[in-house]
């Protein structure tokens, strides 16, 4: 099966693809970024960088799956000082990927390990839109797409060759869909709307600003040690993390003082938020949670970001 030929509609995007150099989604080494305006791609650029400190290790599993090495980056600029530049060239554009989940999320722990701002922009991923509109294919992998609609991808896991499939498989679904004008349209019409880049660390679980505690990310960004945020806090972990097992953040966690457990007790007085889809087991925590803020019990919110910021080595 083929998909329909392309027209020009006003669809104006940026495509974003990111290699990481291990398992931590913060530790990214590689980044492209295609342009688009008015459906047709005007740019793509592609940035090498070391991954941000504390999560530049390079694994064997990645490099076999994109081919970097530390050594071929080891005279690059770090992260933090190529993601500038980045930000600068995707403007104000909306950000669409071909995996949401992965890039979002690993865009935000790389700026979030290197102290860096996120901007204010819109989010959206080609693979769940495919799965809305072509449910018919096996799987709606980066390559399954380019086939289905012509795409040329010779070089899979390059990032800047990524980025460039990704916008043109979305120029293409949209014109196959009724040449939507926006790519808001487009997202409205497939049931899964854009997302905010940014989220200025409030949680999507459904906490509110107006119950008593904290975002404790006002105190990392004036340098507060993790030993001075977990010292003596009794936490409870919603959501799997993306970065860290149960165990393992648990562990992290007491090595700066706080004990942590499964429940929300009379000596809560601190939720960890984990990146990953609330489960029913933590849609109950949240509850209880809920319950104790509105009671007026102080009860502070570190998400997943911040405590791998403050536990990792600076």
């Amino acid at each position: 099966m083929s998909a329909p030929s392309t027209t020009t509609s006003a669809l104006s995007f940026a495509a974003l693809d990111v290699e990481t150099a291990n398992r931590a989604r913060g530790s990214i080494c590689a980044i492209g970024v295609t342009i688009v305006i008015d459906a047709r791609i005007v740019d793509t650029r592609t940035w090498m960088c070391r991954p941000p400190a504390g999560v530049d290790t390079f694994e064997p599993v990645q490099i076999r799956t994109h081919g970097i090495t530390a050594d071929q980056v080891a005279g690059e600029p770090r992260f933090e000082q190529i993601w500038p530049a980045v930000a600068q060239f995707i403007g104000d554009l909306p950000l669409v990927a071909q995996n949401r989940s992965f890039d979002v999320s690993a865009l935000r722990q790389a700026c979030a390990l290197s102290n860096l701002p996120l901007p204010q922009l819109e989010t959206g991923c080609t693979m769940l839109w495919s799965r809305a509109l072509h449910p018919e294919l096996t799987n709606h992998k980066l390559p399954t797409l380019s086939t289905f609609f012509g795409v040329e991808l010779r070089h899979h896991h390059d990032a800047g060759e990524d980025a460039g499939a990704c916008a043109q498989i979305l120029i293409a679904m949209n014109h196959a869909a009724g040449a939507h004008h926006s790519l808001a349209e487009l997202a409205a019409h497939t049931g899964r709307p854009l997302e905010p880049l940014n989220t200025d660390g409030l949680p999507v679980t459904g906490l509110s600003n107006a119950d008593p505690g904290r975002r404790i990310g006002t105190l990392t960004a004036t340098g507060t040690t993790a030993a001075g945020i977990l010292g003596a806090r009794s936490g409870v972990l919603v959501s799997r993390m993306t970065t860290l097992t149960r165990a393992t953040a648990t562990a992290l966690a007491a090595q700066f003082g706080a004990t942590v457990t499964n429940q929300v007790t009379d000596s809560t007085d601190l939720l960890i938020l984990g990146s990953r889809a609330s489960t029913a087991a933590d849609n109950q925590r949240l509850h209880a949670a809920r319950l104790a803020r509105a009671a007026g019990r102080r009860i502070d919110v570190l998400t997943e970001l911040e405590f791998l910021k403050i536990t990792s080595p600076q």
